[in-house]
């Protein structure tokens, strides 16, 4: 029998057939479920508690939790950032001459400053003395209700020279809350009565609210925000982002 006699298979019987229905096949499952977890997030946007839409924005945004109503962008500021360092705020590591100054802006809620910690840590222990830290304050409290106390706590401990005990032991807790917090003067062996005297009367309101506005003045848009010198890095970065940043920084300066 000839060629032209013989009975072709059916497209889809063959190997190309085969291997394209096996395409379009995944293709249409990679988008039914895609149009499954993106019709739930448009519902838990809109229907779903308070705390499950906290941590699809935490899952679905980038590490960086933005304040409301806050704008700016720019990776560079064209004012001065140490003309906004005050004497209340904590610092560590080199001397004012350190050829990098890194100013913090923190909200000790925030799941993205609490994720930078041990990078930012770790960072700090490489680099030394070539890097001083100064912390600001920038808690947000349209999101994070924990986080002017939590602000308020680490200006009390900084008055009986136990900040940085107190950053560290904040950001190592699993979770934040109230009861964390005054639990922070005896895990700190802090002067109790005078700890909790402080957070009631609220003693160091008008430096952390000095701290927030100066954040604004500078464009901060949320936490963790850091000032390079005047290079400003918003969210985590890793150690190898955070290398890049600081040799560069250490090259401007040879």
């Amino acid at each position: 029998m000839s060629d032209s006699l013989t009975p072709k298979k059916p497209f889809f019987k063959t190997f190309f057939g085969i291997l394209t229905l096996i395409i379009l096949s995944l293709l249409g499952l990679a988008l039914l479920i895609f149009a499954s977890l993106f019709g739930y997030y448009l519902w838990a946007q809109k229907f779903a508690s308070p705390d499950t839409q906290k941590k699809l924005a935490e899952q679905y945004t980038p590490s960086f939790t933005k304040a409301p109503g806050l704008g700016g962008t720019a990776t560079q500021t064209d004012k001065n950032v140490a003309a906004f360092i005050r004497t209340h705020n904590p610092t560590l590591g080199g001397t004012e001459e350190a050829p990098i100054t890194i100013v913090a802006f923190i909200d000790f809620e925030c799941p993205y400053s609490k994720k930078s910690y041990p990078i930012f840590d770790h960072i700090l222990k490489k680099y030394g003395p070539t890097v001083r830290v100064v912390f600001k304050n920038f808690p947000i409290t349209a999101i994070n209700q924990n986080a002017m106390p939590a602000a308020l706590a680490g200006a009390c401990a900084q008055e009986q020279n136990k900040f940085w005990p107190y950053y560290n032991s904040i950001f190592t807790e699993p979770l934040l809350s109230a009861e964390i917090i005054n639990l922070e003067a005896n895990k700190l062996k802090l002067d109790t009565q005078k700890f909790s005297l402080c957070i009631k009367n609220q003693t160091y309101n008008k430096n952390v609210n000095e701290d927030f506005q100066d954040g604004i003045a500078l464009g901060v848009q949320g936490t963790p925000t850091y000032f390079v010198n005047q290079q400003k890095v918003e969210g985590v970065l890793d150690i190898a982002g955070w290398d890049q940043v600081l040799i560069k920084e250490i090259q401007k300066k040879k």
